[in-house]
């Protein structure tokens, strides 16, 4: 990981943590799942049914985290990114950053990583719990609290 900036605030918003990650979108899930979980483990939800493929092949990918000093929602977050030339990341996306960063134990999202049971949207996450990382979903629509950490890629 190659760290390209430190952080740039924006009212409510924060930017920080930019790096380039190498992203492998052919690694097949349960691989890519064990490197991004480390020590933890996975919802039952975790699956590749839920979160699909994005897409194929191997590319480098700028990526930044962003986060709130304040409780935000998800249409604010996707907002503040496509301002900066971000998009949500994706669950391969996810996945790559979380095996290249395995000290980061604070809750990141993956808002471009979407699966709807029900009429209800969840997103991707990494969360960390009594010291253990979880791969877990999360209800899209809530109020993330501060904290909250989302992983934003940069549209080339």
């Amino acid at each position: 990981m190659t760290i390209l900036t430190a952080s740039l605030e924006s009212s409510r918003v924060a930017i920080s943590g930019r790096c380039q990650v190498l992203v492998n979108y052919d690694k097949s899930f349960a691989g890519a799942l064990l490197a991004a979980r480390a020590d933890g483990r996975a919802d039952q939800d975790v699956t590749e049914i839920h979160f699909p493929p994005s897409r194929e092949g191997v590319e480098e990918q700028t990526m930044a985290l962003f986060s709130s000093k304040s409780r935000t929602q998800e249409l604010w977050i996707k907002q503040k990114m496509g301002e900066k030339g971000y998009r949500p990341a994706t669950r391969e996306e996810i996945f790559a950053y979380a095996a290249d960063n395995p000290k980061f134990r604070k809750a990141l999202v993956a808002l471009g990583a979407r699966w709807v049971s029900e009429r209800t949207p969840y997103a991707l996450a990494i969360v960390s719990r009594g010291g253990t990382r979880l791969v877990s979903v999360q209800y899209a629509l809530s109020i993330f609290p501060p904290g909250t950490f989302f992983l934003g890629v940069e549209i080339s």
